[in-house]
């Protein structure tokens, strides 16, 4: 049994406590978080230990796995801090909001020799397997057009709700938080990314970062990609989509996340498509699916028995690759990777 210490009990903790419990193999030992009321509030299993101080948790024998779920801008020095403490860690997205702070966190973890997981559940939903599925079957023939869209209702309220929130160094705008997922997902299905060319601005909220961003891609396959990402959507969330077109085939995946297929189309029709269509179309309506298969990926990794779906090293690409469309927005130029 490998034993979880969850740090930073706040709303997405709540996804990672109902997911380690549906996996075998994996229990929630300990919890921590310094604010008491965020422990009060928190929904958690009977008998668990709990924690005010991270080094405490570190300092605890029996918690073989730190799980942090804190501000972003807290991930790299408690990923090393962790690693130096041997153990393996999983940490919510992203690793870093600065490259260089992100292969630090990834040395400690080589230099302890202990596993490290960046939570990127939105790669276990069922219509972006089955659209990862066939780009490497090739059925859509030469990709030469991928694009995400993020249209997101964020209210004053969200960002007031913690001083962290919409600032640079903590948690980003929506490119470095909500975008991030599609972002990743993009280059993960695409490939690496030759060249990009951005504009962002803040337009309805009082934060550092900014609401509204668009990006112009080049990827090295020679395909235009395109990021549209806000949090300026009114009075309610509207999509998460993602789109890829070649040379023989078109597929659209819609929904909040890209959980839904709303095309599927492709010259060469093949009798799976039906079976496609009927069982991949759309997640399972579970709370916390994705996440929960993203905990089964890191169970079987530590087991030995697979390969991590995204780990220290899958993560920086997504880093690199958002830090370079900052690197656009602030020297208004084409920045080449």
């Amino acid at each position: 049994m490998q034993n979880i210490g969850i740090v930073g009990l706040g709303k997405i903790s709540q996804k990672h406590i109902t997911a380690i419990q549906q996996v075998k193999g994996l229990t929630i030992y300990a919890v921590c978080d310094k604010n008491k009321k965020q422990l009060k509030r928190a929904t958690l299993p009977n008998n668990i230990v709990t924690y005010h101080d991270y080094q405490d948790l570190l300092n605890d024998n029996k918690v073989h796995i730190v799980d942090i779920c804190t501000p972003s801008g807290l991930h790299p020095d408690m990923v090393i801090r962790a690693a130096n403490k041997k153990k393996n860690i999983i940490v919510e997205k992203p690793l870093a909001l600065y490259t260089r702070n992100g292969i630090m966190a990834i040395e400690a973890a080589k230099k302890n020799k202990v596993k490290l997981f960046v939570v990127r559940q939105n790669r276990y939903n069922l219509p972006v397997m089955a659209l990862k599925k066939a780009i490497r079957q090739k059925r859509f023939g030469k990709i030469f057009y991928a694009k995400t869209s993020v249209y997101w209702h964020r209210d004053q309220g969200y960002y007031s709700s913690a001083k962290w929130r919409g600032t640079r160094d903590m948690d980003g705008g929506v490119l470095m938080n909500q975008a991030s997922h599609h972002i990743d997902l993009l280059q993960w299905l695409i490939g690496s990314v030759a060249s990009v060319s951005a504009k962002a601005r803040t337009v309805l909220h009082k934060i550092e970062a900014e609401d509204l961003a668009v990006v112009l891609m080049e990827f090295s396959n020679k395909a235009y990609g395109i990021i549209e990402a806000t949090t300026c959507a009114n009075p309610n969330n509207l999509e998460g989509t993602l789109m890829v077109m070649g040379s023989k085939g078109t597929v659209i995946l819609g929904g909040y996340t890209g959980e839904k297929i709303k095309l599927w189309d492709f010259k060469e029709k093949r009798k799976e498509d039906e079976m496609i269509i009927k069982k991949y179309s759309e997640n399972p309506k579970i709370f916390a699916y994705p996440h929960i298969e993203y905990f089964k990926n890191v169970k079987q990794v530590l087991d030995h028995k697979s390969k991590p779906i995204s780990d220290g090293l899958e993560e920086l690409k997504t880093t690199r690759l958002i830090e370079a469309i900052y690197q656009s927005i602030e020297k208004k130029k084409v920045i080449f990777l």
